[in-house]
């Protein structure tokens, strides 16, 4: 353990579980709070609080009595220590201006050193699109990577604002169908859309960098196409005349390479269209890129029937 000074604090810097902790004496101590205020707050809201995500719990039972000391716990009985996200749940209410510097502090420097250990065990991030009943989202991994800020800190903020959308049960199956990436997610997962990505990167002060790629990534369709000279009308009418082939192509008595290669020129007009990524040789229903054509299409004809 070494040193690092907040606010003109200098604290121990603590790693349990291979992740930055602090104690209630490190709270009170950069915050400059009287002795007893941040753990009185803890028992105030303790029912938010999730043991091993948010704070641990270390008594004798768990570690031994030396090991408690080595934290700055002098209590027999042991002692709290809190992860990122437990430490910004519990100064919630520490709203001076003195507050709001010390949380800056605490997460670029304290904090962020488990994010630079886990950086250089990890290979380079590779931001993918990905989508969501055929609209382009991110998801928490790509705000860590274009934030440089720590999953716990992340998924705080979401919660507290509201942000994004959770996806589970047949959500979050059609999900995995549309990004073959994330079949290995088990239980739910956050997604998010431009104006939620935009808001959060404007709050940790990474939009600025990350403006050019952020419209890239969730760029408009219809816009692109009206840049490009292609009215509404013929795109529709390009559209309805792709569905008919694709239709037909289908009915044809040909051999199955043949199919394909009709299906595959057919597919480089989808991708000229921005409702494919790149062409294909099957545009079923139940392959993934037919899928994800057919959402987008559907999507898209809705919005020209409401306007």
């Amino acid at each position: 353990m070494n040193n690092i000074t907040i606010s003109n604090k200098s604290i121990e810097r603590k790693i349990y579980n291979n992740e930055p902790v602090v104690t209630f004496k490190d709270i009170d101590l950069v915050h400059e709070r009287p002795e007893g205020t941040a753990s009185r707050n803890f028992r105030t809201n303790k029912k938010h609080f999730i043991e091993n995500v948010d704070f641990y719990y270390m008594n004798v039972d768990k570690c031994k009595n030396d090991e408690i000391r080595r934290f700055g716990i002098d209590s027999p009985r042991g002692g709290y220590l809190f992860t990122e996200s437990g430490y910004l749940m519990l100064v919630k209410s520490f709203t001076d201006d003195l507050a709001w510097e010390v949380q800056r502090q605490l997460v670029n420097s304290y904090f962020r050193l488990k994010e630079e250990k886990h950086q250089q065990q990890l290979p380079p991030y590779e931001l993918k699109k990905k989508t969501y009943k055929g609209e382009p989202v991110m998801v928490t991994r790509d705000i860590e990577f274009l934030s440089g800020n720590d999953k716990s800190t992340i998924n705080f903020y979401i919660r507290e604002n509201n942000l994004g959308r959770l996806l589970s049960g047949r959500e979050l199956n059609e999900f995995k169908f549309e990004n073959e990436d994330y079949h290995s997610v088990k239980v739910s997962m956050n997604i998010l859309y431009k104006s939620d990505v935009v808001k959060m990167l404007d709050y940790f002060y990474r939009l600025d960098d990350n403006k050019s790629l952020v419209d890239e990534y969730f760029k408009n369709i219809a816009i692109e196409n009206k840049k490009a000279g292609l009215t509404e009308g013929k795109r529709l009418i390009k559209l309805i005349a792709l569905g008919e082939l694709k239709s037909a192509n289908i009915r044809l008595a040909i051999s199955k390479e043949m199919k394909e290669e009709i299906t595959y020129a057919i597919s480089k007009e989808y991708v000229k269209l921005g409702f494919l990524d790149k062409p294909c040789y099957n545009l079923d229903i139940n392959s993934r890129e037919g899928w994800n054509l057919n959402i987008k299409l559907n999507d898209y004809y809705w919005k020209v029937k409401q306007s």
